[in-house]
């Protein structure tokens, strides 16, 4: 019984970084395949003292990753705030 434990293969698993729109890192996650939606990143290490900040350059493994189901960010929101907010009466 030991022996067959010790002969099962593994899951291989791999470190993602989530990032926000502004390239900083929200969260981590340990998977075996990459994430659906969002922007992820696979990094070289699992640490969380990168919440909250941008990547350092040494962590990224792979680019990012973003879903066609979200909608790209705008590059100047404040643009479109006058007209979300007028109403028609």
């Amino acid at each position: 019984m030991l022996i067959s434990r010790l002969l099962r293969r593994q899951p291989v698993t791999r470190n993602f970084a989530q990032l926000d729109t502004q390239g900083n890192c929200v969260s981590l996650w340990v998977l075996e395949n990459t994430p659906d939606s969002g922007r992820w990143v696979q990094v070289s290490e699992f640490n969380p003292l990168w919440l909250g900040q941008p990547l350092p350059k040494h962590a990224s493994v792979s680019s990012a990753t973003t879903s066609s189901a979200l909608p790209p960010p705008l590059s100047n929101p404040q643009a479109l705030a006058p007209a979300a907010l007028s109403t028609s009466a």
